[in-house]
């Protein structure tokens, strides 16, 4: 991820050697991208990351936003899409299979669905979209 955030314009400044206004030295790509990643998998705060990189809390949110548009725009029509061949389709169902689900294939989040006679102990939290 780094390696290839390195050739994208957007985080030229990020470099090694580059360094900000006051002549301070830019705070790391690889470090930014640790962030951003911790994040998403973690589920915590700018602030909790700010406090184990010393990277500005505020740096840390704007490239966040920054990098996770532009990896999106770059990687998803890269990395996602249907199967095409008969090999895909296997591989992609594998996960399924394991689960006891044999012959799916793909899943959608059903909040979409609107479930009729929802038990009254469930009506909070399965209003989804639809109602």
């Amino acid at each position: 991820m780094v390696n290839e955030a390195q050739s994208w314009d957007e985080f030229k400044a990020h470099l090694d050697d580059k360094h900000d206004a006051c002549s301070r030295p830019s705070s790391p790509l690889s470090l930014l991208i640790l962030g951003v990643l911790r994040v998403i998998g973690r589920n915590i705060m700018f602030d909790d990351v700010a406090e184990v990189t010393n990277i500005d809390e505020d740096t840390l949110r704007v490239f966040f936003h920054k990098f996770v548009k532009k990896w999106a725009e770059v990687k998803f029509p890269e990395l996602v899409r249907a199967p095409v061949t008969q090999e895909e389709f296997i591989n992609n169902e594998y996960e399924y299979k394991r689960a006891g689900f044999d012959g799916c294939h793909a899943s959608i989040d059903c909040v979409h669905v609107r479930w009729d006679a929802t038990p009254f102990g469930l009506k909070n939290v399965s209003t989804g979209k639809e109602g």
